[in-house]
């Protein structure tokens, strides 16, 4: 391939990346226009078109827009004004669709945290939602009735306080005829099997039954979103058209210096950007294409794609209930066309009997975003992609919750194996120092240069929301710049290398960034551990990464005293902690006598954990990950060597 000579060696000037990107490309204005106004136009000639597959039921874009102004009617019924929050505790149902856009017609500010509880105490997971409450200054709320029980119910006097007198709930089967819930049984039956349910059905008609002895004795007002939706028709909304940088959601991340979710503020022009740089990127899209809708709205990732989804015309198939062994299953019965996910979510493929002998050359586009895959793994997914009679192969690349999902991308000519693309259209890269944060820039006959990202873009959010941190910017030849974290590579051409992170965060199977330093910092402060290391490791039966934390003790213990205090230590640390979540749980905890060291005498930490020495002591936690409880948790102390070599 042609290198393009590099004019000054500094890639944010020279711009390498920009010889992929046709004229045509560069030279198209992203359109100023609301995330509502850009998609209702974007589908005008496609009314007919199925926009959303849920359960086996299909809406069209024509009902799709109806529904949209209908969920506006029902949030001006409630009196939100334009600027108001709302948080949003829903999963990928119609409804949350019908929300995002309808609350983005009327101005409102869509703020989604993740509706599972993130605690094994349901108390601990309503304060942290009471927490995001008073920080984001939220107006009103709408949830899915299951999660009220967890997350609302336990703080309804607080919320009360706070201003807040009703709360409108949703239900997943709001959506559902008949024929629906059938469906859903159907699918539930076939993909998890009889027993499993059973248990499922026991358990929603307790949950059920105890919705509605919380609903009687709320302090609150409990509004039925499907009871509103019949009674709102002569409702008034009064439309807000685009205004430059208004806020139009808030999704949440990991934070950098603690464990309590991080807002990240997304503008109108933010999440538009990423489906209009998307769109200019080589991608294949095609309206009526159907999208695989199993990215969550409280990642910056999934809103960005659901939006890019919704404002291509795309048929978006919603997936509540993602479990991530189920994918195949998932892509054998809704054939999709494109489909986005995470790294360990495809690892579950190449072995999954129900894809044997599948033809996959449905499938258009195939990506993933949020993590890094390694070469080899990338291959085989691509080989099997391949056998399976699929021409195409697995895209990818570079992104942030503050970028409004991505900022890179892999396809044709720039997709090679190991690396995250290239910037988009829109997007400049640049290579700083990661300690000095100078620039770092091409020497002659450098083929590549290292160091921190440093990247610009459209869809960059603001340094701070309401006077809290959100990311840090820097200035560089007068452009406006965030500091990924992100250590990696470039090379002439201005493909995009990821080396690591510098805070070492990986991501667990289920898509949840795990930051080290957070559960390192919190298991040292007890008086009896000397250090604790936490790495990833790969458990079969999630198919992905979950948490290994390596410890070195104090002094000699016995090893019943061990074992409490191993208990004691999930007790404290994960437990009652207010601020952990129970994904930061480890499931794998070793104690070992002596950390792993180099040739050179220092700390392995490169690959000094990847493997079980005769001298580790080690316990393995496991608990139900759907349904998360202090009494479902095990903490075993596992003795069998065979059984150490598997886990």
């Amino acid at each position: 391939m042609e290198i393009k000579n590099i004019e000054t060696g500094y890639p944010h000037r020279d711009k390498p990346w920009m010889k992929y990107y046709s004229s045509e490309m560069q030279a198209q204005k992203m359109p100023k226009k609301t995330l509502y106004e850009n998609m209702r136009d974007n589908v005008a000639h496609n009314l007919s078109d199925p926009a959303v597959t849920y359960n086996g039921e299909q809406i069209c874009y024509e009902e799709f827009l109806d529904y949209v102004k209908t969920a506006a009617k029902v949030l001006t019924a409630v009196d939100v004004q334009s600027g108001d929050r709302i948080l949003y505790l829903m999963a990928n149902i119609p409804e949350t669709s019908y929300t995002l856009y309808g609350t983005n017609l009327i101005g409102g500010v869509a703020d989604y945290a993740d509706p599972r509880p993130d605690s094994v105490d349901f108390k601990i997971s309503a304060k942290k939602i009471l927490e995001i409450i008073k920080r984001e200054k939220i107006k009103h709320i709408v949830a899915l009735d299951q999660c009220y029980l967890a997350m609302i119910k336990p703080i309804e006097e607080e919320i009360k306080e706070c201003g807040i007198n009703n709360v409108i709930l949703v239900s997943a089967t709001d959506s559902m005829t008949k024929r629906g819930t059938f469906n859903y049984i159907d699918e539930y039956l076939k993909f998890n099997g009889v027993s499993a349910t059973i248990k499922k059905l026991k358990y929603l008609k307790v949950i059920a039954e105890k919705l509605d002895a919380a609903i009687k004795t709320s302090v609150l007002d409990i509004i039925s979103y499907k009871d509103m939706v019949k009674n709102v028709s002569t409702v008034n909304i009064k439309p807000v058209t685009y205004t430059p940088n208004a806020m139009a959601a808030i999704t949440h991340s990991s934070g950098t210096s603690g464990t309590f979710p991080k807002a990240i503020p997304l503008t109108n022009e933010g999440i538009m950007s990423y489906a209009f740089q998307l769109n200019r990127s080589n991608t294949y899209t095609q309206a009526k294409d159907s999208n695989l809708q199993i990215l969550p709205y409280f990642s910056a990732y999934g809103l960005g794609i659901g939006n890019f989804g919704f404002s291509n015309a795309y048929n978006m198939i919603q997936i509540p209930e993602f479990v991530p062994k189920n994918m195949g299953k998932l892509i054998k019965k809704y054939r999709p066309n494109a489909i986005m996910g995470t790294p360990n979510w495809y690892l579950t493929l190449t072995n999954d009997k129900s894809l044997k002998n599948v033809d996959l050359s449905f499938i258009h586009t195939i990506g993933y975003g949020g993590d890094s895959m390694n070469p080899e793994d990338e291959a085989m997914i691509n080989d099997f992609l391949a056998h399976h009679n699929c021409s195409e192969k697995i895209t990818k690349g570079h992104g942030m919750s503050e970028l409004s999902g991505g900022a890179s991308y892999a396809i044709g000519d720039y997709n090679i194996l190991g690396s995250m693309g290239i910037p988009m259209i829109d997007t400049i890269y640049g290579v700083v120092d990661p300690e000095t944060k100078e620039l770092v820039k091409f020497e002659k006959d450098q083929d590549r240069i290292e160091g921190e990202f440093i990247i610009s873009s459209p869809a960059i959010v603001s340094e701070t929301l309401d006077g809290n941190p959100v990311i840090k910017h820097g200035t560089y030849d007068g452009i406006d710049f965030i500091y990924s974290g992100d250590i990696g590579t470039m090379d002439r051409n201005g493909v995009l290398y990821f080396l690591t992170r510098s805070d070492r965060a990986f991501t667990r199977y289920d898509g949840f960034k795990v930051k080290p330093f957070q559960i390192e910092n919190n298991i040292k402060a007890l008086p009896e551990i000397k250090d604790c290391y936490i790495t990833p490791y790969f458990d079969d039966e999630h198919k992905g990464n979950m948490i290994q934390a390596n410890l070195l003790l104090k002094e000699d213990m016995d090893l019943t005293a061990i074992d409490q205090l191993v208990n004691d230590m999930i007790d404290d640390v994960f437990i009652k902690n207010y601020h952990a979540s129970s994904r930061q749980i480890p499931t794998r905890i070793v104690i070992k006598k002596d950390y792993p060291v180099t040739l050179n005498g220092k700390v392995n930490y490169a690959h000094g954990f990847d493997t079980i020495s005769d001298d580790d002591l080690v316990y393995r936690v496991t608990f139900d990950e759907t349904t998360i409880s202090v009494d479902n948790i095990r903490i075993k102390r596992v003795t069998d060597r065979k059984v150490l070599k598997k886990i």
